[in-house]
């Protein structure tokens, strides 16, 4: 984007993300008390326009931001932004109104062992990002783990099948401007550093109705995954860019352009895709 200057910020001095920014900054916490006014002057002396956080913990703070009016911060729905804070929330959500494609989960505090007959589940973090806390646990090992695991874990049934993560980009008239399903074929730190963009008329419809639902706007992620019956199930909601994103601008579909064009006072229309295969690949640069 010859056009802007971008200004990458991490709380990391050595991010390697700043290979790739005019200006970086080392940022605080989120969870720092100054965090929104160290953001407030950011704003101010470099004379910042647009905000794009890409980062779970980021959101809700955000939320309670009052930007000038000359910065655009990009933010979903305040519905969407509560239940992809906390993965409890959601579940309950998706049980409430797509009760079809709800997965079958319980808190650790009313784990029993004879809760489900199958000898592999699976446990997760309420709160958080990326693959941190998750794995596949057995029956046993819960037995044994139960009271050492945080409170806030949940314990899902294990689902054996095709995991999809969607990138929806949600326009600010309420309109779907794309909905790619991609297949995870490798990962790193549970972000996508291969995978394939794949039509899924399913997926595609019922990723795009989740996020007109909660009132998402502009990037979201939604996953899901088979359960035996190659049903799919909604297991996560990220109101924010995903990870693995490079894929789904691979395969033509790029949220920071429609984010500009949007801002530029442009009404976006619905875009057209492709399917892709992409591996990504690592480099080393001097800082």
């Amino acid at each position: 984007y010859p056009q802007h200057r971008i200004i990458g910020c991490d709380i990391d001095a050595l991010a390697a993300g700043q290979s790739y920014v005019e200006t970086f900054v080392i940022s605080p916490r989120v969870s720092d008390p100054l965090y929104l006014t160290w953001l407030q002057d950011l704003i101010e002396c470099e004379g910042v326009t647009l905000v794009v956080p890409t980062v779970h913990e980021e959101l809700i703070v955000l939320r309670d931001f009052t930007a000038p009016e000359t910065c655009t911060v990009v933010l979903s729905g305040p519905e969407s932004l509560v239940v992809g804070d906390n993965k409890q929330a959601f579940y309950s959500w998706v049980e409430k109104n797509y009760s079809k494609h709800a997965i079958i989960w319980t808190p650790i505090s009313a784990w029993t062992p004879d809760w489900l007959e199958d000898a592999v589940q699976f446990i997760k973090p309420t709160q958080g990002r990326g693959a941190r806390g998750c794995r596949t646990i057995t029956k046993d090992e819960l037995i044994r783990e139960q009271s050492y695991l945080s409170e806030d874990t949940l314990v899902m049934k294990y689902m054996p099948g095709t995991e999809w993560t969607v990138d929806v980009y949600v326009s600010r008239e309420g309109t779907v401007i794309y909905a790619v399903p991609r297949e995870r074929i490798g990962l790193a730190g549970g972000i996508s550093i291969k995978g394939r963009t794949v039509r899924h008329a399913e997926i595609e419809a019922l990723a795009s109705q989740v996020a007109l639902a909660l009132g998402c706007r502009g990037p979201v992620c939604i996953q899901l995954r088979a359960d035996a019956n190659g049903t799919p199930r909604l297991i996560e909601i990220n109101p924010r860019l995903s990870g693995g994103l490079p894929i789904t601008v691979a395969a033509g579909a790029n949220p920071i352009d429609l984010i500009l064009r949007e801002v530029a006072g442009e009404t976006l229309r619905p875009i057209s895709w492709n399917e892709v295969t992409v591996v990504g690949h690592f480099e080393y640069k001097q800082l």
